[in-house]
């Protein structure tokens, strides 16, 4: 995690508002997903997740540098864990 301590103290907060969207504007994008891996296939997975991260940030980089046109302000998640809600057991495998 690589969260400044603004995000640290409100981080609950902060998860709840940013998933709090139905993410059907043109700009969201939103796959909540549910698989079954190796343990291998998760610290591959883990791997890409941190690719993408890095990338997304060079991208945020170049783009505020270069400064053509409006600059639009995102927040993005990439997580994944081991989990199995309780609640939805009937409706998954």
């Amino acid at each position: 995690s690589n969260n400044g301590p603004l995000s640290n103290k409100y981080l609950e907060d902060l998860k709840k508002d940013f998933l709090n969207s139905n993410f059907n504007l043109q700009t969201d994008y939103l796959s909540f997903q549910k698989a079954y891996v190796s343990e291998s296939s998760i610290n591959y997975l883990k791997k890409c997740l941190l690719k993408l991260d890095i990338e997304i940030r060079k991208i945020s980089e170049l783009d505020t540098k270069i400064q053509t046109g409006k600059l639009i302000p995102i927040t993005y998640l990439l997580a994944c864990r081991p989990w199995n809600p309780e609640h939805l057991q009937g409706y998954l495998r």
